[in-house]
């Protein structure tokens, strides 16, 4: 009696499936997807472990914020809480357990609270600050000073700049900031056009 045993022995790179070269990579990539939807994130739990701040338009920024999603058992807890807005079981989630993300965002919302936080901890230093919020508004290369800086590509080709990213917590372990029940969002009319709604979102 003989068995047929599937065998790389010899075989071709270019004849082997998916899971084989996986099973016997050399090294794994594995970048976290840029998050366009920041929708799929109401409810959902997650620590955000980097923040860059990035040039904008119309002499604006914007940041990038980097995170990973909360283990299984939180996001069930959450669901079963009725937290997650879309989910009524934990089959409905849009995003895996753990899952790698990336979302930017450059409104009076997210942007905002972090330069508030990222001041507060002493990571930088912004101008004028009071009892109006909206100091934290100020874009990057309008404060005093940030202390963790990286690089990335200007407007001319070969030419790096630098901007605020942080990886860091004042006290020099890596940077974890914890959104307990994920991103929840604020909904207004338009001042420019009354028939349509605006949404600014938050951590929460």
């Amino acid at each position: 009696m003989t068995s047929d045993i599937a065998t790389t022995d010899n075989q071709p790179f270019g004849q082997l499936s998916f899971a084989q070269l996986r099973e016997g990579a050399t090294a794994v990539i594995q970048s976290a997807q840029l998050e366009k939807e920041k929708a799929r994130l109401l409810g959902i739990p997650h620590i955000i472990t980097r923040v860059t701040y990035r040039p904008g338009i119309e002499e604006k920024d914007y940041v990038s914020i980097e995170a990973v999603v909360a283990d299984a058992g939180t996001l069930e807890y959450e669901v079963k809480r009725g937290r997650v807005p879309g989910a009524s079981v934990f089959a409905d989630l849009t995003v895996e357990p753990e899952e790698r993300i990336v979302y930017n965002d450059g409104s009076t919302g997210i942007r905002r609270q972090l330069t508030h936080l990222l001041h507060n901890m002493g990571l930088i230093e912004v101008l004028g600050v009071g009892q109006d919020l909206a100091v934290f508004d100020t874009p990057y290369f309008e404060w005093m000073t940030f202390t963790q800086v990286g690089l990335m590509n200007g407007e001319a080709e070969g030419v790096k700049i630098e901007v605020p990213d942080f990886t860091l917590s004042p006290s020099g372990t890596p940077l974890a900031i914890v959104v307990g029940h994920g991103l929840r969002i604020s909904e207004f009319p338009n001042p420019a056009n009354p028939k349509a709604m605006s949404e600014v979102f938050y951590l929460s």
